[in-house]
């Protein structure tokens, strides 16, 4: 099931997963056959890829670490508190959207708590226009798993994902045309889109009134461990825990989404770029703790093994999070055998070198 560009799609595809509306709605389930005009549909809308499923990968089941109606019921309560927000000039009168946000927090972290192998299998489709949106709900998401194997509790892993949920909220005040820009950012709207996590912070921080440690992990998330990052340059462990977690899992879901400027970047990829700036852009400790919660290959994805055969992940293995089970595509003599790459050290998958990613920006 490969993450194609949406200009080469063709019709009679089934799609992968359910794509939802900017305020969690359903609107095309997963499996279904796709027509030229569901694609120009969702070509309009802002999306630049999608996973496709061919007549022979229909029965490979894509896995979340929250179930997908929750995650969409989160999405929709976030739109309609950022909508309310964006056009009043006083947020407090919403102060109770946020407090109806903790109830599917709640449930977010259950779901993950009571998970035997917490490790995120996914790659979350986006659509260009709502990506603050999605990526916010991904980056509360993922904050939280690595907040629980660091040993958090059950109130610290709540706030770590609100945190997440609101890290972003600061580009209420960017002006649309900078947020949606294809282009390179002027210094002046560079500087626009900088502002951010300060004025992130003094929402809520002082108009909202949330836990100060909410406003404080939204406010650090682009700070750097060598004190490169903003608004504040701290280094080190001077930058609160939550900022440190949120800023190698912002980068992480930033890479690999779509964007107006660039196509999604395979999670390997990405993964191996932050463990490249490890020690300099990113905590150590929560590059480690990355590493073992987020798979490198998702359940699906197309890749390549040394043995020059093309294969699909079709299971993934939380012991050995680099080694999956693979179904060959077109194997030798038209062959489709099933490898489980934990049980054939042999045989690899050929993955390409990820020097040329350039750092992301605000």
């Amino acid at each position: 099931m490969p993450l194609l560009p949406i200009q080469e799609v063709k019709p009679g595809c089934y799609l992968g997963n359910t794509i939802y509306t900017e305020n969690g709605l359903p609107l095309l389930q997963k499996g279904v056959k796709l027509t030229a005009s569901y694609i120009r549909r969702l070509e309009k809308k802002g999306y630049k890829s999608l996973f496709v499923l061919s007549e022979d990968e229909k029965d490979i089941e894509l896995k979340d670490v929250v179930s997908p109606v929750l995650r969409q019921n989160t999405q929709r309560m976030l739109f309609n508190t950022f909508e309310k927000l964006k056009d009043s000039e006083q947020p407090r009168r919403f102060a109770n959207n946020f407090n109806q946000l903790n109830g599917m927090v709640d449930k977010i972290v259950d779901e993950l708590r009571y998970q035997q192998s917490l490790v995120a299998d996914l790659v979350n489709l986006k659509c260009v226009s709502s990506y603050t949106l999605e990526h916010s709900v991904n980056v509360g998401i993922l904050g939280a798993i690595l907040g629980i194997k660091s040993g958090l509790n059950r109130r610290e892993v709540r706030n770590l994902l609100r945190a997440g949920l609101f890290h972003d909220i600061g580009k209420l005040f960017v002006p649309e045309e900078i947020l949606h820009k294809p282009a390179a950012l002027t210094d002046e709207e560079y500087q626009q889109m900088k502002a951010h996590p300060e004025k992130g912070f003094q929402l809520l921080h002082y108009q909202l009134d949330v836990d100060p440690i909410i406003s404080v992990g939204s406010k650090t998330h682009h700070e750097r461990w060598d004190g490169s990052g903003y608004p504040l340059g701290t280094a080190g462990k001077e930058t609160h825990a939550f900022g440190r977690i949120l800023a190698a899992v912002d980068v992480y879901d930033a890479m690999t989404s779509d964007r107006v400027y660039r196509k999604a970047l395979p999670p390997h990829e990405v993964l191996e770029y932050i463990n490249d700036l490890s020690g300099t852009q990113f905590d150590p400790e929560v590059v480690d703790l990355f590493n073992k919660s987020v798979y490198p290959y998702p359940t699906g994805m197309h890749i390549t093994l040394n043995t020059g055969e093309k294969a699909i992940v079709i299971e993934n293995n939380p012991k050995r999070i680099s080694r999956p089970t693979v179904r060959l595509l077109s194997g030798k003599d038209g062959r489709r055998e099933i490898y489980d790459l934990s049980a054939n050290p042999d045989i690899t998958i050929v993955s390409e070198s990820a020097e040329h990613i350039r750092p992301m920006g605000a």
